[in-house]
């Protein structure tokens, strides 16, 4: 049995390594659009992977991963954005000031992102976990949707970006472009 483990242990390092050495040789070699097209591959495995660990281990479906997912990734980006960039974004204008002025490095923000979607993720699996089958797809699809909506709405309708927009076309007065 240990030398299946030093096998797996040994083939898991090899893998790991062989995806550093191709993120290097990507991000030398390839156009940006390439690598966007590799992030998004990248993102979309890991929600596929969670679904999998999700409905294939414990046979509950469930629609909240986006939501989790929309939670660390706008975590995560207000940790790691400068605060002069802070400003000019439409969505972030009435930031809390102990947010506004604050730049972490990536590494931390990524933890408190995974936690702060934790706890989201705990919040929800409380009340939700009770329920079965086609009711615990629904309960999390609503709170998936309940994420969208406050993502969506929290640009602030006199902004200055808003009324850019509308005067470029963008979205009409009063409502903010989705």
């Amino acid at each position: 049995m240990d030398k299946r483990k030093n096998s797996k242990n040994k083939l898991t390092l090899l893998v790991l390594l062989a995806s550093c050495a191709l993120l290097y040789l990507a991000d030398s070699y390839l156009s940006s659009f390439q690598i966007r097209i590799l992030n998004l591959a990248a993102i979309y495995a890991i929600l596929a992977l969670s679904m999998n660990l999700v409905l294939g281990f414990t046979g509950m479906f469930s629609l909240g991963h986006s939501g989790f997912m929309c939670v660390g990734a706008y975590t995560a980006a207000i940790l790691t954005m400068s605060p002069a960039s802070k400003e000019l974004i439409y969505y972030m204008e009435p930031i809390i000031p102990a947010l506004a002025n604050i730049e972490w490095p990536i590494f931390p923000a990524i933890i408190a992102a995974g936690l702060l979607s934790a706890l989201f993720g705990v919040l929800v699996g409380i009340p939700a976990l009770r329920l079965r089958d086609d009711y615990l797809a629904i309960a999390t699809l609503g709170f998936a949707e309940i994420i969208r909506i406050v993502v969506t709405n929290t640009v602030d309708p006199d902004s200055d970006q808003t009324r850019y927009q509308q005067q470029l076309g963008l979205c009409l007065p009063g409502y903010p472009r989705q």
